[in-house]
């Protein structure tokens, strides 16, 4: 019994580290008119759970580094967002971006 519960504490270790220390990325799960509301992809600590992502004065780029726009992204993708700064304390927060990667 107790080697049973050394390897869970263990796995449970591994898996909190392997968490806090992978990039943070985000599933894009709405668009609206100039904003795009996306979910992180992290468990533990993530920068925010959800967020809308004002994003019109954002460098956009896609996949193979292209610039691209804002309309290019659909539900469902996959997005790096750098943060600049809080614009509204809404449900979810409403951020500004300096720049979204569109991911694979």
């Amino acid at each position: 019994m107790k080697k049973i519960l050394t390897g869970a504490f263990v796995l449970l270790l591994l898996l909190a580290g392997y968490d806090l220390l992978s990039e943070e990325t985000f599933k894009v799960t709405g668009l609206e008119e100039g904003l795009f509301t996306v979910k992180s992809s992290k468990v533990l600590n993530p920068t925010f759970r959800t967020v809308r992502v004002n994003a019109e004065a954002a460098e956009i780029r896609g996949r193979e580094d292209a610039v691209i726009d804002i309309e290019d992204i659909q539900v469902g993708d996959k997005v790096k967002v750098t943060f600049s700064r809080l614009v509204a304390l809404a449900d979810p927060p409403i951020v500004k971006s300096t720049k979204v990667v569109l991911l694979k």
